[in-house]
């Protein structure tokens, strides 16, 4: 789909041979709901769509194999996913931003691609959402942010998380994912503990959970880990720079302090899909070198957690 705010541009004429009305006439002659299955059927793209700009008021979303093209060559701009909306001017009208409700919009940053894809994700999704009417951000239903980690990049882009939150609360109805490197530096296949606790650390400072302490050592005692409690401070002044070290150590206090929390925004670990089978081998060898505890109802304790995290975030 392309965004403009150019109220100049003109559309192809329908009575041309090319915009024929005979091409698409044995579609639009079946019911509307017919029509709609069709077009959902024929907008979803398996591996969702992608965010592509290279000019101040006009964006495109695109399958990943349009814009490697792009990125890696000099192509001048990639086709749009949503094709039947160049059709005919009915076509047009009954599919115009469909695409956006039938996928999750990916935005990424790619280095060497311009001045607009040079920029963080989450600064490329701010900037699609100035130029993007309410009438289509309402037809939003997911939302992928790549490389946009708070935990690797300056403290500018948690605040533009900040923002994201914000809208997310405006639009309940649209998820907002954003991936992060769990338990980096190291992946999760090399330490399937590192990943658990890494996740019970984000969820336990960034969620509304009453009791940090007793949400960390009941997960901790449920899955035989031995971790240091204290790190929950540090998880914490991640997401919240603006966090005063003299009330770091009061976790359970959250009198005067804005939790910056929106149910629709997620984190998801950024190595997906879940690779279960990896996730089950690395398992037993930490079991068997004694660990962490045996048994298998602890070991599908933490599939089933690991599995959650990926299928719908922290």
């Amino acid at each position: 789909m392309m965004v403009s705010t150019n109220t100049s541009t003109t559309y192809p004429n329908p009575t041309s041979a090319s915009y024929s009305p005979q091409q698409s006439g044995h579609l639009l002659r079946l019911p509307r709901e017919l029509r709609d299955m069709i077009y959902t059927y024929a907008l979803t793209h398996p591996e969702n769509i992608y965010y592509y700009r290279d000019e101040p008021y006009k964006a495109i979303f695109c399958s990943v194999y349009e814009l490697d093209r792009v990125v890696s060559s000099v192509q001048l701009s990639p086709a749009p996913w949503n094709q039947l909306q160049y059709v005919c001017r009915q076509l047009r009208q009954e599919t115009f931003g469909s695409e956006f409700t039938h996928n999750a919009l990916v935005f990424n940053s790619h280095e060497g691609a311009g001045e607009f894809m040079n920029k963080l994700s989450s600064v490329q999704f701010l900037g699609f959402l100035d130029m993007c009417h309410e009438t289509w951000q309402k037809r939003i239903t997911r939302v992928i942010l790549k490389n946009a980690s708070f935990r690797v990049t300056p403290k500018k882009v948690v605040f533009d998380l900040y923002l994201i939150v914000y809208w997310c609360h405006l639009h309940p109805h649209t998820t907002v994912y954003l991936e992060d490197p769990l338990n980096y530096p190291y992946g999760h296949r090399d330490h399937p503990a590192g990943f658990l606790v890494d996740g019970m650390m984000l969820t336990a400072a960034f969620r509304h959970v009453s009791k940090p302490r007793g949400y960390v050592n009941s997960f901790c005692s449920e899955l035989g880990l031995h971790i240091d409690y204290w790190h929950v401070q540090f998880y914490r002044q991640q997401w919240r720079p603006d966090f005063e070290s003299k009330y770091v150590w009061r976790v359970n206090d959250r009198s005067g302090r804005v939790e910056i929390e929106g149910e629709n925004f997620r984190l998801i670990p950024e190595d997906g899909p879940f690779d279960e089978e990896a996730f089950r081998r690395e398992l037993e060898k930490l079991m068997e070198g004694g660990e962490i505890k045996k048994g298998k109802k602890v070991g599908e304790k933490w599939v089933e957690l690991a599995r959650g995290w990926y299928e719908r975030g922290i």
